[in-house]
């Protein structure tokens, strides 16, 4: 079929692969003109990275409670791993009469929440154990100590839907006074990466 051009600027006649290579450059193709499923991504490259931070304090001495440290992503694909970063600032202390004190902390995820404080959670650790944070000893004095207590995990949530990621917090042992987590100076930070799979 020979290639004719009309006057309206369409070109018709070219079979597939009839441009020379190298033809068509990126400056060609129009805005998000390729889709993700057209879009090669060789395994272990960052597909998007998003940041989230907190300097909203939170203070409790019993149970346990949302630290206000969480985030949320759309993965682009089912297959594709979650990679989260967290540096959770936290400050423990004890009373005089106590002997043990520092707080734990562990990661959450849902899948259908709209807000870091509603929806389904799940603990992304083993039976919901207390990954990380501190426990220290006290000679019954007051005593008090803070960390910026960092955590990594990598997550298959295997879902395109929203997905959410939270931080929470406990105390150790019933003898901490009180747990608290951020202020106006010392913030906490979140930082999701989908990784393509």
């Amino acid at each position: 079929m020979p290639i004719t051009i009309n006057g309206n600027g369409t070109i018709t006649g070219l079979s597939v692969g009839g441009l020379p290579n190298g033809i068509v450059d990126t400056d060609t193709l129009a805005n998000n003109a390729v889709t993700s499923a057209k879009s090669v991504l060789d395994e272990g490259k960052v597909v998007q990275f998003k940041a989230f931070n907190t300097f909203t304090a939170v203070e409790f001495n019993s149970g346990d409670a949302l630290t206000g440290l969480a985030g949320s992503i759309t993965p682009t694909s089912s297959s594709n791993k979650i990679f989260v970063l967290a540096n959770q600032w936290v400050w423990s202390d004890t009373g005089s009469s106590e002997t043990r004190y520092g707080p734990a902390l562990w990661l959450q995820r849902s899948t259908n929440a709209t807000a870091y404080n509603n929806g389904d959670w799940s603990n992304l650790s083993d039976s919901g154990a207390k990954t990380w944070g501190w426990n220290n000893s006290n000679s019954n004095n007051s005593e008090s100590f803070e960390l910026m207590a960092p955590f990594m995990q990598y997550d298959n949530p295997n879902t395109t839907n929203l997905v959410w990621y939270r931080m929470k917090a406990t105390r150790f042992t019933a003898n901490t006074s009180w747990v608290k987590c951020q202020d106006a100076s010392r913030g906490s930070f979140m930082y999701l990466m989908e990784i393509a799979a």
